[in-house]
């Protein structure tokens, strides 16, 4: 890990990668803090939790020893209020999400909205969801959402995240939502501007094969996939190979990073 690096950024996953729950996994702060110290490697990390501020997660993140600043972080918010600013929205959602797209100029409304955004919120009305499905079915919004994650793990144990909402929502309307949380490149593209890179400067390091790792395929760009969170190796082999990840790691302390860090720049 040593020598002039081609890649000058890398993009991370935060729940099953960095921590789980409020506790880092091993190696971790030490991996990223070496990477930023002695590499001099830009790093952003990206969640597709809508319902947390950039601020909120930075403090924890940093509460644990990570390097990071909310500028440094994405949510599945913040990247959906980055694609739609400026428009007018509807949205199902956390006050996070809601201030997210308030402050990238997002005109809230329950009448004549561009889109309706559905967000993980535990505060859901029977009349948001009624407003939703008109807005979509009679009054041509068009139909968006942070992500499509079903779950997380917290403390071992699965959490409810934004699917089941979502779920309810397609159901109704009979049409697929446009995601601009991971697996959707949106994120990276924001990051690649925030790092001022290009792609092969940049990698992904993320432990769900379906959101992390096809995030980064889709914006061309390396991936490493953790064997610390919701992903199996047996997953991983069982995957169509264009939706495999560049290189498998079981945590941010195995010896392969070696391995991968001077694979990735060319050092054979």
């Amino acid at each position: 890990m040593e020598g002039t690096m081609s890649i000058r950024g890398m993009v991370f996953d935060c729940d099953g990668t960095l921590y789980h729950g409020s506790e880092p996994i091993g190696h971790a702060v030490g991996f990223v803090n070496r990477l930023v110290d002695e590499l001099g490697i830009q790093v952003m990390y990206y969640t597709n939790r809508a319902y947390r501020t950039p601020e909120e997660v930075s403090a924890m993140l940093s509460g644990m020893g990570f390097p990071a600043s909310a500028s440094q972080v994405l949510t599945g918010g913040t990247v959906t209020a980055y694609e739609l600013q400026g428009r007018t929205a509807f949205c199902i959602g956390s006050p996070p999400l809601k201030a997210a797209l308030e402050e990238r100029g997002v005109t809230l409304s329950d009448n004549e909205a561009d889109f309706v955004v559905v967000g993980y919120t535990e505060d859901i009305k029977g009349s948001e969801l009624t407003t939703a499905i008109q807005l979509i079915c009679h009054y041509n919004a068009e139909f968006v959402a942070t992500n499509q994650d079903a779950y997380i793990i917290e403390n071992g144990r699965r959490v409810q995240e934004n699917g089941p909402l979502l779920a309810a929502v397609r159901e109704a309307v009979g049409r697929e939502p446009v995601i601009f949380g991971k697996p959707h490149q949106a994120g990276i593209r924001m990051a690649r501007r925030a790092m001022g890179l290009e792609q092969e400067q940049m990698m992904l390091v993320g432990d769900n094969l379906e959101t992390d790792i096809q995030c980064g395929i889709s914006a061309g760009i390396d991936t490493v996939l953790l064997l610390s969170g919701v992903t199996s190796r047996q997953q991983v082999e069982a995957a169509h190979p264009e939706a495999r990840p560049t290189w498998v790691a079981e945590h941010l302390g195995d010896p392969v990073w070696d391995e991968i860090l001077n694979a990735a720049n060319g050092n054979n």
